[in-house]
């Protein structure tokens, strides 16, 4: 992975995951530019989701049994949060609790096989909305109150 501070003009190379990785999702904290999230479809059990808190110098790992065996489709930094970060695989969705550094399973009211493809947040109501393959679009509410 490469990033650019100049609009693109220039790119260096971020700290590799430490895994292979075919297909990798990026998030970003909207409140402090240097914290970044990564998640991959293809990662082994134990290495699906990482964060970084320097623009990718280096990379934390925060992969748990919770994710093992899921091929994460998407990740969504809540902004106005401390530290809330979801997760949206073909069958579920995840929110990473900061205080333990667990994924809880927040998906009650979605199909078992969704086949997530996108989230966004719809911060005036509170929501978090997905887009499926073939299922629909879907909405939930955010589990914590985000900062306007």
């Amino acid at each position: 992975m490469f990033r650019s501070v100049d609009g693109g003009h220039t790119w260096q190379q971020m700290a590799s995951l430490g895994t292979s990785m075919w297909r990798v999702e990026l998030a970003t904290n909207p409140e402090n530019e240097n914290e970044v999230w990564a998640s991959t479809t293809a990662g082994a059990n134990g290495n699906k989701v990482f964060q970084s808190l320097d623009k990718g110098n280096t990379w934390i790992n925060k992969s748990t049994p919770s994710l093992d065996d899921e091929r994460l489709r998407d990740i969504m930094y809540q902004g106005g949060t401390d530290g809330v970060v979801y997760v949206m695989s073909e069958h579920a969705v995840y929110k990473h609790i900061p205080s333990t550094g667990e994924w809880l399973n927040v998906s009650e009211g979605l199909p078992f096989v969704a086949k997530g493809f996108e989230m966004r947040p719809f911060y005036r109501d509170q929501k978090l909305r997905m887009a499926t393959y073939g299922k629909g679009i879907w909405e939930m509410q955010m589990e914590d109150y985000s900062q306007p």
